[in-house]
Order: C-alpha cells, then sequence, then structure tokens
C-alpha cells in the first residue's frame, strides 16, 4: 500500500456535541472504505491527528476549548498536512463564513444540520471511497460541484490548464493500453509540480500519487487516480477570490 492509500484510510470527526458525533457515525456506519475516529475539540483534534494517519477531517467550527478555525489553522501548519482535506461543518451561512472558514486553511465546507447525503457527496469529492450506486441504489445522482478559489491574477490562465489535465487524463488512458509508464511518470510528475500552483492542491496531490504509481509500475493504482482525476474536473467550479 502506497502512502496515497495511507492517507485516504481514516476520517476524523471533531465536534463538541455528542448527538453530532452519533449522527455522523450512524451515516458512516456502513462504509467499508474508511474508519472513523473523533474529537471532541480543537486540542484533541490536534493530538488525534498526530498519533496517526489521518485520511480526511470533519471539523466543527464552534467549540470550547479550542474552536475549528483555529485547530484547522494549526493542522494545516504542520509539514504535509496540506494534503489532508479539511471541511469546515457550521451553522453559520453566508460568503463571509465561507471566507472564514477558507481562510482558516479548510478545503471546502457542510451546512448544518448535517445532512447523510451530503456529508457522503463530500467525502466522495475529496477520496473517492463511497459509489452513488451504494448510496441509491442505482440510482443516478447529479454530481455535485467541487469549488475551488483561485488568485484572480491566474483567471485567464485557469481554463487552458484544466484543459491540459482533461487532455492528461485521456494520454494516461492511451499511454496505459500502451504500457508506457515512463511516460505517464512525467504526466504525473508534471501535474505534482504545477498544480497547486494554479491553486489546485487536489490536482498535485492526485499528480504525486500517479507519479510514485508509475515508478514503483502500480498499474491498478495509476487507474484508480485517474479515475479520480477525471471525476474531479467534471466536477470542479472554479471561483475567483476576492481581490479586496
Amino acid at each position: 500500500m502506497n502512502e496515497f492509500e495511507l492517507k485516504r484510510s481514516t476520517i476524523l470527526v471533531v465536534d463538541d456535541v455528542d448527538d453530532n458525533r452519533q449522527l455522523i457515525e450512524s451515516h458512516l456506519r456502513k462504509e467499508k472504505d474508511f474508519s472513523v475516529v473523533f474529537a471532541g475539540n480543537g486540542v484533541e483534534a490536534i493530538s488525534m491527528f498526530k498519533k496517526q494517519e489521518v485520511s480526511l477531517i470533519l471539523m466543527d467550527m464552534e467549540m470550547p476549548v479550542m474552536d475549528g478555525y483555529t485547530a484547522a489553522r494549526t493542522i494545516k501548519g504542520f509539514e504535509g498536512a496540506d494534503m489532508i482535506p479539511v471541511i469546515a461543518m457550521t451553522a453559520h451561512e453566508g460568503e463571509d463564513e465561507i471566507r472564514k472558514c477558507l481562510k482558516a486553511g479548510c478545503n471546502d465546507y457542510l451546512n448544518k444540520p448535517i445532512k447523510k447525503d451530503s456529508l457522503i457527496n463530500i467525502i466522495n469529492k475529496y477520496l473517492g471511497t463511497c459509489t452513488k450506486s451504494e448510496k441509491t441504489g442505482g440510482k443516478s445522482e447529479k454530481r455535485e460541484d467541487i469549488a475551488v478559489y483561485v488568485d484572480p491574477d491566474l483567471k485567464e490562465l485557469i481554463p487552458g490548464f484544466l484543459e491540459k489535465r482533461r487532455k492528461d487524463v485521456e494520454k494516461i488512458s492511451q499511454l496505459l493500453d500502451e504500457g508506457n509508464l515512463k511516460e505517464i511518470y512525467v504526466i504525473g510528475h508534471s501535474m505534482s509540480g504545477s498544480g497547486g500552483g494554479y491553486g489546485f492542491d487536489r490536482i498535485s496531490k492526485i499528480g504525486k500519487g500517479i507519479e510514485e504509481a508509475a515508478r514503483n509500475g502500480n498499474v491498478k493504482d495509476i487507474k484508480r487516480l485517474n479515475n479520480i482525476l477525471a471525476d474531479y474536473l467534471s466536477a470542479v467550479k472554479v471561483v475567483i477570490r476576492d481581490e479586496g
């Protein structure tokens, strides 16, 4: 199992209200692709994060001892933690709250009260673990957008960058048929080094996984990560950050 897979194994749920933790646990109880651990405040979350590998963090933003904004900011400051998606759980609404969560280091947000479909969908966005058919009895659902906030100075470059990544998906599939792992490694390395610079950290992480899988000759992982990239590109919605 490679490093990319290890980081997908555990979800950390941080909430000070026992009823909320029980509700989320009930929503995720039948999932087999990951385990779930809990923390009651930001201090406990940081301690838990230091002790074990974490795939994704669901972070309540209003908590005693240490709130979610501080905890998210602290965790994102750790080496390598920028690879871990942090999802804010907040009862507050509006653009100001979204910006506050993003500024604290959160990658996305869920409105409280937490609904099962929204919870499963956002986990699927960032980990690619829960399939739509498993959750809906085979019925198709519209994929939710993944909002990515980017620097306004880059807005003219973003469409071309994303189109190149879509072509990369096609090229990787072709190279897999040809057995050309060397060129797949080059593509993964390029994505790993460029994605974050454009504001797409997820692309850099996927690229790093493809690069490593190609280096190790792991065709199964390349296919899996290429599918995750294709799904991400079909769902991503670019939002230009407020210049103010």
